[in-house]
């Protein structure tokens, strides 16, 4: 699993839930449910962040998470699949401009094998139209997501 903008504030929340069950299947229903892992880690849990300077990203490092860096708003979707090799799903927790990115990350997805990826969903409850840049983005993410496999 890797947790993208693990250094804002939902990425934060996520990436702690993750890494403070003792429920060895955790991840596996929290994400999907014909997946299956033997136990999971904090080894198993990544974080891809802009920059390694923040002490939160320390914190998670000191508890052994991978820490992966990539700008998602400069990176090319080549660039981005190199930091998702070898990962099995995508947790997407970017804040309103990288989440405007959203299908390079998709596009990543698809060229590095990821088999799951979770969009940058979380938002205050708001009715459909208020937040019109983010139901924009949310329709383009989801036609790019239903052509994910």
């Amino acid at each position: 699993v890797v947790v993208l903008g693990a250094a804002g504030q939902t990425g934060t929340i996520i990436t702690r839930a993750l890494l403070s069950t003792s429920d060895p299947q955790f991840v596996s229903r929290l994400i999907f449910a014909e997946y299956r892992m033997a136990s999971h880690s904090p080894q198993d849990v990544h974080i891809a962040v802009r920059s390694v300077s923040k002490p939160i990203v320390k914190e998670f490092e000191r508890k052994g998470v991978t820490i992966r860096t990539i700008d998602i708003e400069k990176a090319t979707a080549v660039e981005i699949a190199e930091t998702f090799k070898g990962i099995d799903v995508v947790i997407s927790c970017l804040a309103t401009f990288p989440f405007m990115n959203q299908k390079v990350v998709i596009d990543a997805c698809k060229i590095a094998g990821v088999k799951r990826f979770l969009p940058s969903e979380w938002a205050t409850a708001a009715k459909e139209g208020s937040l019109i840049i983010k139901d924009q983005v949310r329709h383009n993410t989801r036609l790019s997501a239903k052509k994910f496999h």
